[in-house]
């Protein structure tokens, strides 16, 4: 049986080319159909196996977009009450050390010394209780693996490394979290100055104590040295 079906097999193909050499176009066209037709589901399976192995990827790449258009505009809307608060000569922002990938989203320079603000604008509200840092979800508490209170402490000490390397490391420097959009809450010992409006941002610089040390030539010092 399985050679009777071979020789009706070869039969056929050979019968089959000798018609196409006869009527190419006619056959390639033929063939054309066939070869799309078996190529479809093939070609229907790569795309499904390429989207699934790139969609991951995509949504990634299109939620870091977001949040970086969040942080950008939280960013720009405490720089407006800096310009404000303190005047837009009297602060740096998005400053950047040497030898640093990360930066500083705004250094307020002046005669109470330097303050150093972390600036979020995160899209759901944030939960500090003592040293705990987590959101909700679903009515759970979900603790974040980045706590920014420490992502702060961590950046300032690099700066005071870098100002006492440059004479400067007598100055005392300030630092505050500030969620431009509000979506925080905290309570207990949190350890570091929390803002979420402008009107508690001004009141604390208002309330800082001055700093003799801080004078318009060490100021003026410091700009140079962050502005490099």
């Amino acid at each position: 049986m399985l050679v009777i079906t071979g020789v009706i097999f070869f039969a056929t193909l050979s019968i089959s080319a000798y018609y196409s050499l006869q009527n190419i176009f006619e056959y390639s066209v033929i063939g054309s159909f066939l070869l799309g037709f078996l190529y479809y589901p093939l070609n229907e399976k790569l795309v499904d196996w390429l989207f699934a192995l790139s969609s991951p990827r995509i949504d990634n790449l299109i939620k870091e977009a977001k949040n970086s258009k969040r942080g950008f505009e939280g960013e720009d809307l405490v720089n407006s009450w800096l310009e404000d608060i303190v005047g837009k000569n009297n602060f740096l922002k998005n400053v950047k050390l040497p030898f640093h990938i990360f930066d500083f989203d705004a250094v307020i320079i002046g005669d109470k010394g330097i303050i150093v603000l972390e600036v979020k604008n995160l899209s759901e509200q944030v939960y500090f209780e003592n040293d705990q840092c987590y959101i909700k979800k679903d009515g759970r508490q979900i603790f974040l693996n980045k706590d920014s209170r420490n992502i702060l402490n961590k950046r300032v000490s690099v700066l005071r490394e870098y100002f006492s390397s440059h004479g400067v490391g007598h100055i005392a420097i300030q630092k505050a979290l500030v969620y431009s959009n509000g979506l925080v809450t905290w309570k207990g010992d949190v350890g570091v100055y929390i803002i979420k409006d402008k009107n508690v941002l001004e009141n604390y610089l208002n309330n800082l104590d001055m700093d003799p040390e801080c004078t318009v030539e060490i100021q003026n010092k410091i700009k140079k040295l962050l502005n490099n």
